[in-house]
């Protein structure tokens, strides 16, 4: 051969050798037996390997196949066709990782048609795959909450009628104890159920983003009540809350997300059992601050610490490096999607607050999220049962439900507490007895979802005969009611009572928006 020739194809070889060591993709060599002839750099690191001639020990078939099945259905299409185009498989990294990956791959025969050697390229396709799947997953929650939705209208129906009339039962029930004690066990099982409900639509998201003052230690206290239904009995859950802890502004649901997201990685550190803590304090910006170089220059000067430890596996300095990253998670395929931590920072970001994580491999992890205390005053919370009636003064009420039982049990209820009260079926029949008793009715108590004429159509009508009358909505999904989308001018005289409800917020309600 010409020496020209031989040059030319030294510098092919070259360029070639030059491209698949530069290559992201992997390119490769093996043996009919299962052992790698040659494996370029990529191959090296997907495969987790420390160097080439470690893959060059590997057991394909045993210790890159997770089905080593595959590889026998590989080589039965190398035989028939001589290459195979775009095909996918799942194989495993040296430390047991799952991997998706695309391989286009030809026989090398010699002389005699024999397969002497595979040559491929692999393109991984495992990031892909994962986003697929947390699409796939995003999907299954976004129809979760649209059911969840769906059945706590009617789900909160029933609970209002159980729990209307236990109550209303007890009242009669004083001298009868076994009589009262069924009847507190029903009245406390409809009650669990309520909460129950709305944990489910906190989670689903099918609640709206409403930032009120909150008490983080109402929620950490209603989020370790959840959690029990879902640990094991060998982990410990233990709280340490402090004493009037400052109020911060920020939405519920996204509090209980970052107390949900917090627990179950801690849970999944846990292989063997052990102890989560949850811990409340209120701290000043220089505690915040005072392992950082530099503090923002409009930080808060107060802050409520909210604290989420566990005595478990830890997290070793690489890790703790990326683990606020999206997509970035040390968890098996399927057990994670990686964007948890990332969605949590983003929360607390959102509120101008700080998170940090403290962890020692083998002695646990400590996650700090920290929110700007917000101005003291009155927090939003649900009345107790053991708050006093608020007793009408003969005042008129029309109620407007187009579920008769429920209908029947707010009638009753509102009776025993001094009101006189009118009922309508639907919005259409609501228009109608308006008309007959325009001078005498004080407040309207209005169903939002209700079939031909719902409860925004039917404020529409009731505020064109009479602007200032005053309008409690019922609901047992308060996206129904944020759907509604009311006026400033409405929303003032506008309020909403969630379903389902007890005496006692009943009573407080009504009062109120008469008053106001």
């Amino acid at each position: 051969m010409p020496r020209s020739s031989q040059s030319v194809l030294r510098l092919a070889q070259t360029k070639y050798n030059l491209l698949c060591e530069a290559s992201k993709d992997v390119v490769y060599t093996s043996t009919p037996e299962g052992k790698f002839l040659d494996i370029n750099p990529a191959g090296v690191e997907l495969f987790e390997y420390d160097s080439r001639e470690a893959m060059l020990e590997v057991d394909i078939a045993k210790e890159i196949f997770v089905n080593p099945e595959d590889r026998q259905e590989l080589e039965r299409l190398l035989k028939e066709k001589g290459c195979v185009r775009d095909h996918e498989l799942v194989l495993k990294t040296r430390t047991g990782k799952k991997l998706f990956v695309l391989v286009t791959v030809a026989a090398v025969r010699d002389d005699r048609g024999r397969i002497v050697a595979y040559q491929g390229i692999m393109h991984d396709l495992t990031k892909h795959r994962n986003l697929e799947e947390q699409f796939l997953h995003a999907q299954k929650m976004e129809n979760i909450g649209t059911l969840v939705g769906g059945i706590a209208h009617d789900f909160n129906n029933l609970l209002t009628v159980i729990l209307g009339h236990a109550q209303m039962a007890l009242q009669g029930s004083e001298t009868d104890d076994s009589l009262a004690d069924d009847l507190q066990t029903i009245r406390k099982a409809a009650t669990q159920a309520r909460d129950l409900v709305r944990d489910l639509l906190t989670f689903s998201r099918n609640k709206p983003f409403d930032i009120k003052l909150l008490d983080l230690n109402v929620l950490v206290r209603q989020h370790v009540k959840l959690l029990r239904r879902i640990v094991g009995e060998d982990i410990e859950l233990k709280v340490d809350l402090a004493s009037e802890l400052m109020p911060v502004a920020a939405a519920a649901s996204q509090v209980q997300q970052i107390l949900m997201n917090l627990s179950v990685n801690a849970r999944d550190a846990l292989p063997n059992g052990g102890t989560i803590r949850f811990t409340t304090r209120n701290c000043s910006r220089d505690h915040v601050f005072e392992n950082r170089n530099s503090r923002p220059t409009n930080a808060a000067s107060r802050f409520v610490e909210l604290s989420v430890a566990d005595t478990g596996t830890g997290i070793c300095p690489e890790m703790r490096s990326r683990i606020f990253e999206p997509f970035f998670t040390t968890k098996e395929v399927g057990k994670g999607t990686g964007l948890g931590l990332a969605v949590i920072r983003r929360i607390v970001n959102r509120y101008d607050g700080h998170i940090v994580v403290e962890s020692q491999v083998g002695q646990g992890t400590c996650f700090k999220v920290y929110f700007p205390v917000a101005e003291r005053a009155m927090l939003d919370e649900t009345p107790t049962d053991g708050q006093a009636i608020s007793l009408g003064n003969g005042e008129t009420i029309l109620v407007v439900e187009d579920e008769p039982s429920v209908r029947k049990v707010i009638e009753r209820l509102l009776a025993g507490l001094n009101y006189n009260v009118l009922t309508a079926q639907d919005g259409n029949e609501a228009i109608q007895v308006f008309e007959q008793h325009r001078q005498d009715i004080d407040l309207v108590l209005l169903d939002v979802i209700m079939p031909q004429v719902g409860g925004r159509d039917t404020l529409v009508n009731l505020r064109l005969k009479r602007q200032d009358l005053p309008i409690v909505f019922m609901t047992g999904n308060e996206t129904h009611f944020s759907a509604l989308k009311l006026s400033d001018a409405d929303a003032q005289l506008t309020t909403v009572l969630r379903k389902p409800f007890t005496r006692e917020a009943l009573s407080r309600k009504v009062r109120e928006a008469l008053d106001h």
